[in-house]
């Protein structure tokens, strides 16, 4: 699966290329398919949590800004090594689970044309992952 934003879609291209080029089945998911931009706020349906104090603090940070509610990074932590967070996020980024960021995309490493003076780091380890209908992660533990 392939998540992008019509402004890296030239990116995404690319990256989809490759991966049929190897054989592999790819679905890909352009962002502005499923709302408009820009979005004043994080719907609601969007976001569940037991806390609403964590819940309002998210729509607070993701709705300061222009592009604030934008994803700017999206990763999948593989390193089985690490174990804990040691508060550094370039270290608990890479945890098993989900690292996902909104706002600032760091457009020189990626490409983006878009840009937003807050970025929000949000790393989880307990996720459930699946790609392509297939679980690869369950409860933070890699299946594959």
């Amino acid at each position: 699966m392939l998540i992008t934003d019509e402004e890296t879609g030239e990116i995404a291209a690319a990256l989809a290329t490759e991966v049929r080029e190897v054989g592999a089945a790819l679905e890909v998911h352009v962002l502005e398919a499923y709302g408009t931009r820009p979005m004043r706020a994080m719907p609601a349906p969007n976001i569940r949590c037991d806390r609403p104090d964590v819940v309002e603090d998210l729509r607070a940070q993701t709705s300061a800004h222009e592009n604030a509610n934008r994803v700017g990074e999206f990763a999948i932590g593989t390193n089985v090594a690490v174990r804990s967070v040691i508060g550094h996020i370039l270290q608990g980024a890479k945890i098993p689970g989900l690292h996902l960021a909104f706002g600032h995309p760091y457009a020189e490493h990626t490409g983006a044309t878009w840009t937003c003076p807050t970025h929000l780091d949000i790393v989880g380890r307990r996720f459930d992952i699946w790609m392509d209908g297939e679980q690869i992660v369950a409860d933070g533990e890699f299946l594959v």
